[in-house]
């Protein structure tokens, strides 16, 4: 498997408490606990997000890359292929409906960028049929998704990619992308294909609750209304905050991120 790219540059901002590392920004806060501000992309500074305010090594994004670019890359050794699945479904009134499909966005683009991956389109709609009565929600069958993870693992597989990653931001996704993966790896003559679940720790809460409230204050501020939440999650969202968020975000990259290291020094 090939390593990451590079990183950029390292240079630092004057607040002595807050340095640039060339892969995160580090924030020491109350009582020296370190604070990984991920960042993954640049994006308009009135989303105003952690995770999205600075540029840092490019990542290999496979529709902005021109046909001979993408050989290059596979030629040169670039095996790994990252498609990030989410949802399109109800978070309540203080969560955007896209929710799961922005976190999906940014964790695929950073697990892509620190494995040195081509970044596929994430596929924004997945299962979620439980939230189907709920105003917004877009759902496919289990079996519809695992066919688009297979033939879309596929088609990257006829271009040259060994390692195939399903990175999925859905609980409802998960059935489907393993039997996906089962299929996938059955198959004589394939690439290997993973789905590595994130780790959202011990006590993620309730849906829509702080760990994906706070995500999303890090990841995009401009898609949170906190005094849209039910009444039922008020006290839960009360420690909701983008620095929390931005370590829930490095705990679930990096969970992910080892398990598709451990799959490929398997292989």
């Amino acid at each position: 498997m090939r390593a990451a790219p590079p990183p950029c540059e390292a240079e630092s901002r004057s607040d002595s408490e807050v340095a640039w590392h060339g892969c995160c920004w580090e924030d020491r806060g109350p009582g020296g606990a370190l604070v990984q501000r991920l960042v993954s992309r640049c994006v308009d500074d009135s989303r105003g997000g952690v995770w999205g305010s600075e540029r840092i090594a490019a990542v290999y994004e496979l529709e902005t890359l021109r046909a001979p670019e993408l050989r290059r890359l596979i030629d040169g050794g670039v095996s790994v292929a990252v498609i990030p699945f989410g949802s399109i479904e109800d978070h309540g009134g203080h969560l955007a409906i896209g929710a799961d499909s922005v976190l999906a966005d940014a964790v695929g683009r950073e697990v892509a960028r620190r494995l040195g991956a081509v970044l596929a389109p994430t596929v924004r709609v997945g299962c979620a049929e439980q939230h189907l009565h709920l105003a917004g929600t877009i759902t496919l069958r289990a079996s519809t998704l695992t066919e688009v993870a297979i033939e879309q693992a596929e088609s990257l597989t006829r271009h040259g990619f060994g390692l195939i990653v399903l990175v999925s931001t859905h609980g409802g996704n998960r059935a489907a992308l393993d039997a996906a993966v089962t299929q996938l790896n059955a198959a004589p003559d394939g690439a290997v294909a993973c789905a590595p679940q994130g780790d959202v720790g011990s006590q993620p809460g309730a849906h829509s609750g702080e760990w994906l409230t706070s995500v999303m204050l890090a990841l995009r501020p401009d898609l949170v209304e906190l005094d849209g939440a039910s009444t039922e999650l008020s006290a839960e969202l009360r420690g909701s905050d983008a620095a929390r968020g931005a370590r829930h975000l490095e705990r679930y990259v990096d969970s992910i991120v080892q398990g598709v290291r451990a799959t490929g020094e398997s292989r």
